[in-house]
């Protein structure tokens, strides 16, 4: 049967995917932008990934390079559920470290926070797994009982404030942990002291806030990358409403925001791990109030002693040098010269508005001055379309013309033509 024309098209409102393809093309993309070395990847436990992952990374798994740590926890938890949480851990751990430093075990001088941390959790987690009282089984779906994964889930102790009641497993570690981890039944709590260090270590650095935090901004701000079908996983296929129909300019916009994500943006960044790290002291300063009721003002000092710092992700890594002016505000890179004037230097046309103020090329207006700073004549350049069907921006058209449309914001016509300087 032959294709019409209707059946070969796209739908304009949206596009349909699989879930299993996305996400074999996406680590696939992954995989080739990763330089060769030893990889950790940490993802929540997804009944997909199973029939994915152990495919696309082969050969880090064959050269013993690969480790996959799967996690999960409290999607659904009310906040004074979670403050109650976090407030319960951050006393348990402070009772913890003055135990330990009481028993001459731990020397915070000279040990740092997140070593602190691993000591907590190695001495703090337990096994988790489902019981109905009569007989136990596994706490992770069946996708993740395969023969070559470890059966062993640990529950973090940790509580912090995007991720409680967290859960993580172990679907592929490095050979020797691996062959070691398959021989514990998943109901028993680790009795090796060693083992439990190396598995701590794990739980430690198995979080996806860092990556929550960046998606989380990126669907608020990009309409074209917000969720379809709501928050959980789906499986089979999806409608994405309003989706792009090139896949390039996701891409572009995807880069344009992680770069200005990154570099450009500083914003403040206070962990729960991280109150003195991410925090400045503040010069005492004072602020006036009106009387309610009354004209009258009254001053009165202001109550904080520190604030959160300002950083770029760039900064808090350490890529990006942190400079100040004379007054200590923060000194970021301007958009103007990174993204404008190497367009405006590879001959690219873009808006006049960028380099001169006196036309705005989106209204054809000449702004109004104050009195006293006197006009100029602002000239902004377009091209003509030969067939006369308008103007067009490409300036291939009017150089291949010879000629150069000129309109003076002193004039309200359609400008003057006159011979190209070329």
């Amino acid at each position: 049967m032959e294709l019409t024309e209707r059946d070969r098209r796209a739908p304009f409102t949206g596009i349909m995917t699989r879930d299993i393809y996305t996400k074999a093309a996406h680590f696939t993309c992954l995989r080739e932008m990763l330089p060769p070395g030893w990889i950790t990847l940490i993802t929540e436990q997804e009944a997909i990934l199973p029939r994915v992952l152990p495919h696309v990374f082969h050969d880090d798994i064959m050269d013993d390079n690969f480790t996959w740590l799967a996690m999960t926890f409290d999607k659904e938890v009310k906040k004074p559920t979670m403050l109650s949480r976090v407030a319960d851990y951050k006393a348990d751990f402070d009772a913890f470290i003055k135990d330990e430093v009481v028993a001459k075990r731990i020397d915070p001088a000279t040990m740092s926070l997140s070593a602190q941390r691993r000591a907590y959790i190695s001495d703090r987690m337990n096994v988790v797994y489902r019981s109905n009282g009569k007989s136990n089984r596994p706490y992770q779906s069946s996708n993740y009982q395969q023969a070559f994964m470890p059966q062993i889930w640990i529950r973090s102790p940790i509580q912090s404030g995007g991720e409680t009641e967290k859960i993580v497993g172990f679907p592929l570690l490095r050979s020797g942990l691996r062959q070691e981890m398959k021989r514990l039944p998943f109901d028993q709590e680790i009795r090796n002291k060693a083992l439990r260090d190396r598995v701590a270590w794990r739980v430690w650095a198995a979080t996806l806030q860092p990556v929550s935090t960046f998606f989380n901004s990126l669907r608020e701000r990009v309409s074209l990358a917000t969720r379809a079908g709501g928050r959980s996983a789906r499986n089979g296929p999806a409608f994405i409403n309003g989706a792009s129909f090139n896949p390039r300019v996701l891409i572009a916009l995807l880069n344009i925001f992680r770069v200005h994500y990154n570099w450009f943006e500083a914003r403040q960044y206070v962990a729960p791990w991280t109150e003195s790290a991410e925090l400045e002291t503040v010069s005492p300063s004072f602020s006036t109030t009106r009387i309610p009721g009354s004209t009258k003002t009254i001053v009165v000092e202001k109550r904080r002693s520190r604030k959160p710092v300002h950083r770029t992700p760039a900064m808090r890594h350490g890529i990006q040098e942190e400079r100040y002016d004379r007054k200590g505000k923060l000194i970021m890179p301007s958009l103007h010269r990174t993204l404008y004037r190497p367009w405006l230097l590879a001959g690219t046309p873009l808006w006049d508005k960028f380099e001169d103020d006196g036309v705005d090329m989106r209204r054809r207006v000449a702004p109004t001055r104050p009195k006293g700073q006197g006009r100029r004549t602002a000239r902004v350049r377009e091209t003509v379309n030969p067939k006369g069907m308008g103007l067009k921006s490409n300036s291939a058209t009017a150089a291949e013309l010879g000629i150069n449309v000129w309109k003076s914001a002193r004039q309200g016509g359609a400008g003057q033509i006159e011979p190209s300087p070329n």
